[in-house]
């Protein structure tokens, strides 16, 4: 979903940058018994903070956001909501729940949420993506951020709900940790020992032709209570593990991601390539939700022809302009220079 930003004004306090809202009324105070509500996610599924999570002895946090605020997109390019769900949340210990509303009832559509562009205003990008918690649209229906539910007048606006009290406490574009200790001073947190994430996307692989060997990285993320110091990683086709990495260090929770590399990997068109994590500290991991993550490549294919065009547009030094195509061995096999002011070149002519 996309919201539009009616008033263009940014306001810096110590934590950070807000996008203005066209509310005019005040985020609820600390203290406040937070406003009860059942919605619906993006994704069909329902949710009741009273009934679901706080009645069930869970706290909430609960990110009110525009997918057009560029404030609200650089704390979710943090990941801070996604490592505390990943740790305590439904695939974690199961003690809390995090939930995302985007906010702007007026201006934004469904699509925004996905990175679609409205017709009012820009989205920042697919919000989706690193959100493994519910994201709710609010409507006017609804009318959770304005108006007499939660008051909200500015994005992100955060606020951390106790499961004992349902009390509200604001909690504005705090890091994993952070949250973690706000909930812990009203719910203390068991958590899980050794718990963890392998991503198999740390960087995007393009090969020119099949059977090319690559480096295929992955990020260990940490979520549990213990410090990693030691975890096995393998890599598999086709299921068949074909190489296996032993992290060794000192990986403390919400810590940046380790790095782990399987190299010279050759990888074939039409074989399907997982990064599994098996254990943690000697500890097998047993949830498939995050210790498995698929390797994600692409092969370009070979076009019809192999006819290029090049076409070059003169400046006012055409004689410092030139340009050169070569084959797979390195040789020149078209070229162009020494132009005039004002000509335009074109070339076309086929592949090697």
């Amino acid at each position: 979903m996309k919201k539009t930003l009616l008033t263009a004004m940014f306001a810096f306090a110590c934590l950070g940058a807000y996008a203005q809202t066209e509310g005019d009324g005040e985020p609820l105070a600390d203290g406040t018994v937070a406003p009860d509500f059942t919605a619906q996610d993006i994704n069909g599924e329902w949710h009741s903070l009273y009934e679901d999570y706080l009645d069930q002895g869970k706290s909430v946090v609960i990110d009110f956001s525009a997918t057009w605020c560029g404030p609200c997109w650089n704390y979710h390019q943090t990941h801070a909501m996604a490592d505390l769900y990943e740790a305590y949340g439904p695939a974690g210990s199961n003690e809390i729940m995090v939930m995302f509303v985007e906010g702007d009832i007026n201006n934004t559509t469904f699509d925004n949420i996905y990175g679609e562009q409205g017709p009012i205003r820009m989205s920042q990008g697919n919000w989706t993506i690193g959100s493994p918690y519910p994201i709710i649209e609010d409507t006017a229906e609804l009318n959770l951020g304005a108006g007499s539910n939660y008051d909200v007048d500015y994005f992100p606006t955060m606020y951390m709900i106790c499961a004992d009290t349902k009390q509200t406490l604001s909690v504005d574009q705090k890091t994993a940790l952070q949250l973690k200790n706000y909930i812990n001073a009203c719910q203390p947190l068991t958590g899980i020992p050794n718990h963890g994430r392998i991503d198999a996307n740390a960087t995007q692989i393009r090969l020119c032709t099949g059977g090319i060997t690559a480096n295929v990285v992955a990020k260990l993320k940490n979520f549990g209570n213990n410090q990693i110091t030691a975890a096995t990683v393998v890599l598999k086709e086709n299921g068949t593990v074909i190489q296996t990495k032993n992290y060794t260090g000192a990986l403390n929770q919400f810590a940046s991601a380790a790095t782990i590399t399987f190299n010279d990997v050759l990888l074939v068109d039409g074989s399907d390539y997982t990064i599994v994590l098996l254990d943690i500290n000697g500890v097998a991991i047993t949830n498939p939700e995050l210790n498995t993550s698929e390797v994600n490549f692409a092969i370009a294919q070979e076009a019809p022809n192999n006819q290029i065009e090049v076409r070059v547009h003169t400046d006012f030094y055409p004689s410092e302009m030139s340009w050169e195509i070569k084959n797979a061995a390195g040789q020149i096999v078209a070229s162009g220079g020494d132009y005039e002011a004002g000509t335009e070149d074109q070339y076309g002519g086929g592949g090697p």
